[in-house]
């Protein structure tokens, strides 16, 4: 984990990518997946995420990203990163964990259920059917 990184949270995963000039790199990004270009430029590719139910024919959008720029991934999606710069380029990729929603589901399941068995624990302590 790079400990300059102010913004990357304890959960998070971060990876370091190094792009020659006109090299590509296709990658499935998961959503709030943050793009933060340390050094050169690159160019970021992808189909518009409104109009994906299109397949192939969806149009695409294109961003040229400068160092120190960053992009948040708003959507799951495949994107296309080409390095725009001559002497290289390094993106930093930080995912998001979903960890806390997961756990957060976890106990709402968690407290329903426990509920349920205490209603059911005095209906049959009252001598009433479960």
């Amino acid at each position: 984990m790079d400990k300059r990184e102010s913004t990357a949270s304890a959960e998070s995963v971060l990876s370091t990518l190094t792009l020659h000039n006109n090299q590509t790199l296709a990658v499935s990004l998961p959503r709030n997946t943050r793009l933060i270009i340390t050094e050169g430029a690159v160019r970021l590719t992808y189909a518009e995420p409104t109009l994906d139910w299109l397949g192939e024919s969806a149009p695409l959008r294109s961003h040229l990203l400068h160092e120190g720029d960053t992009y948040l991934v708003e959507r799951s999606q495949y994107v296309s990163m080409t390095g725009a710069s001559s002497s290289g380029t390094a993106v930093l990729i930080e995912v998001a964990a979903a960890t806390h929603v997961v756990k957060r589901l976890y106990n709402w399941f968690a407290r329903f259920s426990d509920a349920g068995v205490a209603h059911a624990d005095q209906r049959q302590s009252r001598g009433g059917h479960a």
